[in-house]
């Protein structure tokens, strides 16, 4: 595997340390657990992992005093879903973020972001020990937008609130429709009161001759209706969330969700000698 390509399947701590684990296994380590008696051989290779985001692996060498060590973070500066996180608000529907980590906050703006971390789902064999899963939306699920220079003079000066302006977005927010056929109802229903033309005539012309035209103009507005309102409806975030695991949101317990940039790695330079992630 290549360094762009492990990179990029990072997308969260979680995926890191699976990441890790593989290629440990592909090079002959073995995985132990916290408090195994197991009797370690010399020379061979181990590792464990007490935590989801942590894993630690060493070599045994019974012919060396002392020890090499070297470290690295699994997680890096992101912003993690809040509890409950929607946040309808015509003209669109955000999440409620927190930032995590030490970020430079502007290098976040409008880029696609993805969605990955882990969730916990319930468990019908043991309600205590829920079901742990990966989840990556393995696509651009969010954006934050940024304002445009000559409308705030100030931005470079200004010091930025993630809770205020770097909500992410990901969808538009369904009362836009139902506002747009409001003002379309109005106006219909100003055109019909006119003098020269009254409702019941226009009704008349559009219903069948065996129905009443009452009821059949009722029925069609109602199908119409409820066709055009489960149209507009936009998933919940748990339920898209859900749908890409292929359970029920209400399976669902908690979550450690986090955005990640879904740009990809790519090689620079004249040569391709350096590598941009």
């Amino acid at each position: 595997m290549e360094l762009a390509e492990y990179l990029d399947r990072g997308v969260s701590p979680f995926h890191v340390v699976k990441n890790v684990i593989e290629r440990l296994e592909n090079e002959g380590f073995v995985g132990i657990k916290p408090g195994d008696s197991k009797e370690l051989i010399d020379g061979k290779g181990y590792y464990i992992s007490p935590y989801p985001s942590v894993v630690f692996a060493f070599r045994v060498n019974s012919k060396k005093s002392g020890m090499h060590i070297g470290l690295a973070h699994t997680d890096s500066p992101s912003f993690m879903i809040k509890p409950n996180p929607e946040m309808p608000e015509k003209p669109y529907l955000r999440v409620n973020v927190e930032p995590y980590g030490g970020m430079l906050k502007r290098t976040w703006f409008d880029r696609p972001l993805g969605l990955a971390g882990r969730v916990m789902l319930k468990n019908e064999e043991n309600v205590y020990d829920p079901k742990q899963v990966l989840f990556d939306s393995e696509e651009p699920w969010f954006v934050i937008p940024s304002l445009a220079p000559h409308l705030d003079h100030e931005i470079e000066t200004t010091k930025i609130n993630p809770q205020n302006v770097m909500l992410p977005i990901y969808g538009l927010y369904e009362g836009m429709d139902s506002a747009a056929g409001e003002k379309v109802n109005e106006d219909e229903s100003r055109n019909m009161d006119s003098k020269d033309l009254s409702a019941g005539e226009v009704v008349n012309e559009d219903v069948s001759k065996d129905s009443a035209p009452g009821e059949e103009v009722n029925e069609d507005a109602s199908n119409d209706s409820a066709a055009g309102e489960e149209a507009s409806k936009e998933k919940s975030l748990l339920e898209r969330v859900a749908a890409k695991l292929s359970v029920s949101s209400d399976d669902i317990l908690s979550y450690d969700l986090y955005l990640y940039n879904a740009d990809k790695s790519q090689y620079i330079g004249s040569k391709k000698e350096m590598l941009l992630a």
